[in-house]
């Protein structure tokens, strides 16, 4: 798979959110702790953005068939730059609830054309192209959480390091390539409409319970790292950033290596790395070992992204876009609902306990594509 300037391109974009979403994530217990909020009310903000993401969705056909996906992917990242600036200077949860739907919506955009466009341009090669774009934008993530851990361990304002994003979305903007040429980026296609059928939706439910798991994890995984081996929360914060180095390294070197496996196979053995990290991190009470449970779990869930929603399009009847904003609806509905349970469990019971519940979640993926699992391999029709 040759990696071209649609690719890197497209990849850097998505990447600026990425920063935001790597910082904003993790700091979900710092924002509890600043704001003096429960567990439960600290998640509404994952809901508010869900029903952001929902909205994105929604609109996504429409917003492409009028735009073009050049021009659609910037209205979400200035919708994200405009929900920024609202998060960074306002300190009450009546701002920073309608700060994240603001780039919630921006984000799910963003990503939502990342998927659509490079599946698009690079067709039969799509689950490479979209699970290494994913990795750029997993080390973006990084770099956010990197950034917000640093400035709360200097004790400094945690909220200031998510700044970067500006100047980075300047540079992108001043650089931007106005000429891609073909290959679905460019031009404006033809908005799509009906019915996706039975197959696809069998998978999506797969997916929302894929992406209930990765936000659940996302948004909590420091509070539980705190919880096990009794750290910091400065240092839980930085040690996230396990969890995503485990995602760049799966996301960027598993593609190629399992290609000559089926994609459902290549399904089944990345939950089953998932599921093994994962069980390691809730027992281990060890500093170095969580850590390592941390890099697995990240390694079992890279692939997951791209694989999932790659089938997902093959399944949706030559309807890409439709296909996409629908997948919006998964993300959505997972980040409205998935930090919000685990805030609400970790409240009753503590977050150790709570965390159990994303397993039955796990499961309900590995049943969905066991249940739309087909021999032959998997074309997207454009």
């Amino acid at each position: 798979m040759k990696r071209d300037k649609v690719f890197w391109m497209v990849s850097l974009q998505v990447s600026v959110a990425g920063i935001f979403t790597g910082g904003f994530g993790p700091a979900i217990p710092l924002l509890r702790d600043e704001q003096g909020t429960s567990q439960m009310v600290a998640g509404l903000h994952g809901t508010v953005e869900g029903l952001a993401a929902i909205l994105a969705g929604f609109l996504n056909a429409a917003l492409v068939a009028k735009f073009g996906r050049d021009r659609t992917m910037w209205v979400g990242l200035f919708s994200t730059a405009f929900g920024a600036i609202i998060f960074i200077l306002g300190p009450s949860i009546f701002y920073t609830l309608p700060a994240a739907f603001i780039f919630g919506f921006g984000i799910s955009v963003a990503v939502n054309n990342l998927l659509g466009s490079l599946s698009v341009h690079y067709k039969k090669d799509a689950n490479q192209a979209v699970s290494q774009s994913a990795a750029i934008v997993a080390l973006s993530a990084i770099f956010g959480t990197l950034i917000v851990g640093l400035f709360k361990y200097w004790d400094l304002n945690w909220r200031l390091g998510l700044t970067v994003i500006f100047p980075l979305l300047a540079i992108l903007w001043i650089f931007r390539v106005k000429d891609f040429g073909q290959g679905g980026f460019s031009e404006v296609p033809v908005k799509q409409t009906g019915r996706l059928p039975p197959r696809y939706w069998i998978s999506w439910v797969g997916f929302t319970s894929y992406y209930i798991v990765e936000f659940g994890i996302t948004y909590w995984i420091a509070l539980l790292f705190r919880d096990r081996v009794n750290a910091s929360p400065a240092i839980s914060t930085i040690c996230v950033i396990a969890f995503g180095l485990g995602m760049v390294i799966g996301r960027w070197f598993f593609p190629p290596l399992f290609n000559r496996f089926h994609i459902d196979r290549q399904l089944y053995l990345s939950i089953s790395i998932q599921l093994s990290g994962f069980l390691v991190l809730w027992f281990s009470h060890r500093f170095w070992l969580s850590v390592a449970a941390l890099i697995t779990t990240g390694l079992g869930m890279s692939i997951q992204y791209s694989a999932i929603q790659v089938r997902m399009l093959a399944f949706s009847d030559g309807k890409p876009d439709l296909a996409v904003g629908a997948n919006s609806y998964a993300g959505g509905l997972a980040i409205a609902f998935g930090p919000l349970f685990l805030g609400y469990m970790g409240d009753q019971v503590g977050i150790s306990r709570a965390s159990l519940y994303l397993l039955p979640f796990i499961a309900l993926t590995l049943l969905s594509i066991f249940l739309t699992r087909n021999r032959s391999r998997y074309h997207i029709k454009i």
